[in-house]
């Protein structure tokens, strides 16, 4: 086992940061404050919920940081229609056709989260692609992050290009 733990590359180790968000009203107002930190990457899974990124708070958070970020990835849930919802959020169609997100389907169920710059990720609690997420961690930890971006990785290898 020696020398497992000198090949892993952590930034600086601080105390691990889980903060638990509660309710729809209270996620829409963070998760703008965690696309502007993003300097370099943003990965999100996500079904897509029109009422969510319409919202104006959202978008100008979303623009902004897909012209800021190198890599900013989007994985669409495979449960959802993406055409019929990326029909609703024409702005969002706008920047992937410009080049400035990623977009792929997932190839099978995956879960709700968004990694910015592998110093934070957002878990979303379960919930049925037609319902809002009422429960949500936000965690700063080194050692999570580097499994949330695996897993993420990993659902990104195996998803479908999509024709937007």
């Amino acid at each position: 086992m020696r020398g497992l733990f000198e090949r892993f590359k952590f930034p600086e180790i601080k105390p691990s940061r889980i903060r638990e968000v509660r309710g729809y009203e209270n996620f829409v107002r963070i998760v703008p404050k965690l696309f502007s930190k993003a300097e370099n990457l943003v990965w999100m899974s996500t079904s897509l919920y029109p009422d969510f990124y319409n919202r104006d708070n959202v978008r100008e958070a979303v623009e902004k940081a897909a012209y800021r970020v190198e890599d900013f990835r989007m994985l669409i849930d495979n449960m959802v229609d993406e055409k019929e919802r990326l029909s609703k959020i024409p702005w969002l169609k706008k920047l992937i056709k410009e080049g400035k997100i990623k977009i792929k389907k997932a190839a099978y169920e995956i879960r709700h989260i968004i990694i910015i710059d592998k110093k934070i990720v957002r878990i979303e609690e379960y919930h049925p692609a037609n319902r809002r997420a009422e429960g949500n961690l936000l965690v700063e930890d080194p050692l999570i992050i580097l499994i949330e971006a695996t897993l993420f990785n990993r659902w990104w290898r195996d998803a479908r290009d999509l024709d937007v």
